[in-house]
């Protein structure tokens, strides 16, 4: 039987930071992950909808590759955004007993 217990950071961006404690068995699997890579871009122009991509006339398009009149004038740059990366993690295995005696020394 599966035990999962969680704590996690909330950073108002995407992917939070957390700790994860999953027992399975006799083991203990301890997952644990950074904070967000976070940085500012600019939307591509792509006539395939998908992260990071604008397509002309979609909500994104500012009209920078000037293929989207009805969004106004061409523009001398494309719309800015911010990108969300899921941070680094490492996962830990060992027996539960282990971890118990740690959490034990933790009190």
């Amino acid at each position: 039987m599966k035990k999962i217990g969680a704590l996690t950071a909330a950073t108002g961006q995407g992917f939070p930071p957390y700790v994860n404690v999953t027992f399975e068995g006799d083991e203990a699997i301890v997952t644990v992950r950074g904070e967000p890579e976070i940085y500012e871009g600019v939307y591509v122009c792509m006539h395939e909808p998908g992260p990071g991509n604008c397509t002309p006339g979609g909500p994104t398009c500012n009209n920078y590759c000037n293929m989207a009149p009805e969004k106004g004038p061409m523009q001398d740059h494309p719309l800015r955004c911010t990108h969300v990366k899921e941070g680094p993690y490492v996962q830990v295995r060992m027996p539960k007993s282990e971890f118990e005696a740690i959490m034990e020394r933790l009190r």
